[in-house]
C-alpha cells in the first residue's frame, strides 16, 4: 500500500481524538465501489483484464470548534482489490484555523478550490489531483499550507505558502483508467529541492453587482507532470511554473455565466480558457423538477491538450424530492475530430439519513493514437457506489 501521509501528523491526531469530551464533533463517510469494464484492457496483465474492480473507502471527520478557532482532522483510506496503486492512506485535512477580527489564519493540511465551470477547472492549482481515485480529476490530495486571508468591503485577499509538494497518484499496470505504459515511482524535478520546494499563491476575489470576480497567481512546482519515456515506462517530470488566472461568474435569474482563463509559463508557455452558460428551467412539465442546460467551450494552445478545441453540452436534472435525487449527463466533443469524445452520466439519491447510492458511467472514443484519450478508449465503465454517512 502506498502511504501518502505526513508522519508528524499522527501524534497530533491522536491528541485530537482524546479531546472528544471537550466538544469535538465526529462524523464521516464510508463507501463501497464496484466498477465494471465492458472491454479488455490494452495490457496483458490478468488483473487489469478483470471486468469487475472493487474498492472500499472510509473518511472519518473530527471537528473542534472554539470561540475564535477551529481544528479539523479528516483522514482518508482507500483499498482496491485489483490495483495496488489505488491503495491509499492520506490526510485530506488537518487544519487549525484562527480568527482575529477580519483576518483568518490557517496552518496544516487542507484543500483550496478555485474555479466556476462544470466540465474543466483550469484555474484550480493548489491541491494535487488524486488521479487514481477518479477520472474527472475532482478528487484531491491534502496539501500542507500556511494561509492568511482577509475579508473586506472591497474584496477578499488570500496568500498561501506551500512548503511540501504532493506527487500525483496514477493507476497501476494492474488497474484501468491509466496510461499504456507503467508510471515510474521515481519522478524527476526541475527544482533541486524536489518535494521540499516552497510554493507561493495569492488570490483576490470580489462581488460586483451580479458578478463574482477572482484573480489568482501561483509560482512553484507544476501539479501537472510532463512525462519522459524511459525503459518502457513513463517518468513524471515536475517542472517549475508561474500561472496567472482569472475566473468570472454571474447570475441573472435562471442564467449562470462562467469563465476561466489562465496563462501558464512552465516548460512550455501556453494560454487556455473555458467559458459557457447554464440555464435552469424550474418546474419542468408542471412538476417540482429543475432542468439545467449547460454549454461550455474550451480552448488550449498546448499541443495535444485534452481540451484543445472542445464543446461540452450537459443537462442537470434535480427532482427536488425528499431523497435529493439528481442526474447529470454530459458530452465533451472534440471540434477538430468528430470521432473523439467523452460521455459522462452521473445520478445519485439518498436511501435514508445514513445511506446513499450513486451510479456513474463513462464512455470514451478516439481514432487518433496520439490523443490523450487514446489510452482510455477501451476503458468504458459503469460504477456503482454505496455510501454510509455516520
Amino acid at each position: 500500500m502506498r502511504l501518502k501521509c505526513i508522519k508528524w501528523v499522527i501524534p497530533f491526531a491522536a491528541q485530537l481524538v482524546c479531546k472528544t469530551a471537550l466538544g469535538v464533533e465526529f462524523s464521516g463517510e464510508s463507501s463501497f465501489q464496484q466498477r465494471h469494464y465492458d472491454s479488455h484492457a490494452d495490457t496483458a496483465t490478468g488483473n487489469a483484464n478483470k471486468h469487475w474492480h472493487t474498492s472500499f473507502a472510509v473518511e472519518p471527520q473530527l471537528h473542534w470548534l472554539g470561540e475564535n478557532s477551529t481544528l479539523s482532522f479528516v483522514p482518508y483510506l482507500r483499498i482496491d482489490n485489483v490495483d495496488s496503486e489505488r491503495n491509499l492512506l492520506d490526510i485530506r485535512e488537518f487544519m487549525y484555523v484562527h480568527y482575529v477580527d477580519d483576518i483568518e489564519f490557517k496552518v496544516g493540511i487542507g484543500k483550496e478550490f478555485w474555479g466556476v465551470t462544470e466540465s474543466l477547472h483550469l484555474v484550480d492549482v493548489i491541491n494535487q489531483t488524486d488521479f487514481a481515485d477518479a477520472i474527472d480529476q475532482e478528487s484531491k490530495l491534502g496539501q500542507p499550507m500556511l494561509n492568511v486571508a482577509t475579508h473586506q468591503a472591497y474584496g477578499s485577499f488570500s496568500i498561501w505558502l506551500l512548503p511540501y509538494f504532493r506527487e500525483r497518484t496514477f493507476a497501476g499496470v494492474d488497474g484501468r483508467l491509466g496510461f499504456d505504459l507503467a508510471i515510474s515511482d521515481d519522478p524527476l524535478y526541475e527544482s533541486s529541492k524536489k518535494q521540499k520546494h516552497v510554493d507561493f499563491a495569492a488570490r483576490y476575489s470580489h462581488f460586483i453587482d451580479e458578478w463574482e470576480v477572482g484573480v489568482s497567481f501561483f509560482k512553484g512546482t507544476n501539479r501537472e507532470p510532463y512525462f519522459i519515456e524511459q525503459q518502457s515506462e513513463l517518468t513524471p517530470y515536475y517542472a517549475q511554473m508561474t500561472q496567472t488566472s482569472l475566473d468570472l461568474q454571474a447570475i441573472f435569474d435562471e442564467l449562470l455565466i462562467k469563465l476561466e482563463m489562465r496563462y501558464r509559463d512552465s516548460l512550455t508557455h501556453h494560454f487556455a480558457y473555458i467559458g459557457g452558460v447554464e440555464w435552469t428551467q424550474t418546474g419542468v412539465a408542471n412538476t417540482q423538477w429543475n432542468l439545467g442546460w449547460i454549454a461550455e467551450y474550451s480552448y488550449d494552445d498546448t499541443a495535444l491538450a485534452l481540451y484543445q478545441n472542445d464543446l461540452f453540452l450537459g443537462w442537470r436534472l434535480a427532482l427536488n424530492d425528499f431523497n435529493g435525487t439528481e442526474m447529470l449527463f454530459g458530452i465533451s466533443q472534440d471540434l477538430d475530430n468528430s470521432d473523439e469524445y467523452a460521455i459522462k452520466l452521473e445520478t445519485s439519491s439518498r436511501i435514508d439519513e445514513h445511506w446513499k447510492w450513486q451510479v456513474e458511467a463513462w464512455l470514451f472514443d478516439t481514432d487518433k493514437p496520439d490523443s490523450p484519450l487514446s489510452s482510455l478508449k477501451n476503458d468504458d465503465f459503469i460504477e456503482i457506489n454505496i455510501f454510509y454517512h455516520f
